[in-house]
Parts: C-alpha cells; sequence; structure tokens
C-alpha cells in the first residue's frame, strides 16, 4: 500500500519534476568541477598577461647595443635590440610596455618581488639564476671580448698578459665567473654600472675590462681610446634569454613563440645591427 500511492499520475509527474529540479541544481553549481581552481586559472591567466593592460620590463640601461640611453636624448629614452624585443612582446599581447631601470645586480630581487613581469638585460641563464626564474630560449648569441686602452695595446695582447694586472668586471654578470676562470693572476674590481667601469678603465684605475663583445665594439665606437683583445677569450660564446617569474608558464609560452618568429622572420639579427648605428651616435 506505501509503495503503490506513488504509482498515481500525478505522483510520478511531481516526482520527474522534482528529481529534472535536483539534477540542475547540481549542474549549476558545478558538480564535478571544483569553481575555485575554475576561479583561479581565469585569474592567473589576466594576471600573467594583461594585469593593468601593460607589460612591465626590468634592464639595466647602461649595456649597449642590448639597453642605453639615447645621448642628449631630453626624453631619456631606453633604446636597444633588448628593447624592441621586448616592445615585440608587448604588442604580440596587446598591451602597454613599461620599462624600468634597475641596478644590473638588483634585477633578480625586483622579479622574485613582483615589480616587473620579466627581465631582459642580455642575461645569460646560469645554473644559480634558474633557481629564482624561468628562462626563455636564447634569442641571442655572442663572443666575449677584453676592452683595453688603446695606448696598452702592445703591453696586453692576450689575456695572459693581464696577470697582475686590474680586471674589471661588472657585479653579478656571467663575465664576473667566466673572468676568474680565464684570466688567471689578475685582481677583480668588480663595477655596479658599465658606464662606470668604462670610465675606471679611461682613467687607468683599472687595466681592462670584460665585456660581451657587441658591448666592448660599441664602446670602441664611441672613442679611439679603446681597443679590444680577443685572443683567449673567443671561443666563449654565451647567449642572452628572457627572464620571467619562477612557475610562470603562460607568459614563458608566449615570450618563447614571439621569440621563435623573430629568429624565423631574422628580425633580431637586424635590431642588432640598428642598435649598434644608435650606440655610435
Amino acid at each position: 500500500m506505501g509503495r503503490n500511492r506513488w504509482n498515481t499520475p500525478l505522483l510520478r509527474r511531481l516526482g520527474v519534476f522534482l528529481l529534472i529540479a535536483f539534477l540542475g541544481f547540481l549542474t549549476g553549481c558545478g558538480v564535478g568541477e571544483n569553481p575555485a581552481e575554475s576561479s583561479k586559472e581565469v585569474a592567473s591567466d589576466s594576471v600573467v598577461l594583461v594585469e593593468a593592460g601593460k607589460l612591465i620590463v626590468g634592464t639595466s640601461a647602461d649595456y649597449p647595443p642590448y639597453e642605453f640611453r639615447l645621448p642628449n636624448d631630453d626624453e631619456g629614452r631606453i633604446v636597444g635590440l633588448d628593447m624592441d624585443i621586448a616592445q615585440d612582446i608587448a604588442d604580440a599581447l596587446n598591451v602597454r610596455l613599461e620599462v624600468r631601470d634597475i641596478l644590473f645586480s638588483q634585477l633578480f630581487t625586483h622579479l622574485e618581488s613582483g615589480d616587473v613581469d620579466m627581465i631582459i638585460a642580455g642575461l645569460t641563464p646560469t645554473e644559480a639564476r634558474r633557481k629564482v626564474a624561468d628562462f626563455s630560449e636564447i634569442y641571442y648569441q655572442a663572443f666575449q671580448a677584453v676592452l683595453i686602452r688603446r695606448a696598452d695595446g702592445e703591453k696586453i695582447k692576450s689575456i695572459g698578459d693581464l696577470r697582475g694586472k686590474k680586471v674589471g668586471v661588472q657585479q653579478n654578470s656571467i663575465q664576473q665567473d667566466m673572468a676568474r676562470t680565464l684570466i688567471v693572476g689578475a685582481e677583480f674590481v668588480p663595477g655596479e654600472t658599465i658606464h662606470g667601469m668604462v670610465e675606471t678603465l679611461e682613467k687607468g684605475e683599472v687595466d681592462a675590462l670584460v665585456l660581451e663583445k657587441p658591448v666592448a665594439e660599441a664602446f670602441q665606437a664611441r672613442s679611439d681610446k679603446f681597443m679590444s683583445i680577443e685572443e683567449g677569450v673567443d671561443a666563449n660564446m654565451i647567449g642572452s634569454a628572457i627572464a620571467v617569474h619562477k612557475g610562470n608558464g603562460p607568459l614563458l609560452e608566449e615570450v618563447n613563440r614571439i621569440i621563435r618568429r623573430l629568429k624565423q622572420q631574422n628580425r633580431i639579427i637586424g635590431y642588432v645591427e640598428d642598435a649598434k648605428v644608435l650606440s655610435n651616435k
């Protein structure tokens, strides 16, 4: 008797209606999904790519032809091959590019704290740096050189002649580590900025600077007081990559995609040549 009373047409229709309503309620609540995780994913993409409609890039603008300020430019614009690449990335993401000029030794501190979205500053992706940031594919490779005063050209013809001399290296740079390996018996003098280091070389406070070849060539082009030696260092070619927040896969994927496109179109080589022309003015 208790079971048979649910077999009336009215009650059967009522039972079907309640079942459909209950299933609709469950579907609306997202059963089978984690709403919190779903919203996190959407928010993450927004933060990574379009937050505030801009891409904040950290650099150290004293490293021609990678990044440098135009001489006598009232606007203080930062130009160079790295800046051209950064602009390409911002354009591809449909956001505004904001560049922040930071001391080279402090770049990764600003990246870890979230002050910048990525770093592009002629960086080499060393193992130590990979512990605090993720790196893109290599976008440009350059040899190393040693910048000296032209007046010392007869005394310093190879890195072996730097024994007992003072060699300037940029603080926290790959050249600082490389110099200690390649140059035996020298005193290494760390500097914060490339321009400051070049000044110490010109004044005779150091005898040489270890720089990437394009950077050394840029300063040679600006002044006939300098020349470079490559004997003993020309076999050491290193590459530059872009650093992003550790674990920021979406942005890294976009950056790599853009780098591959620029390489295929041979645009990075063009950026290098354009930057050299600008830095020589």
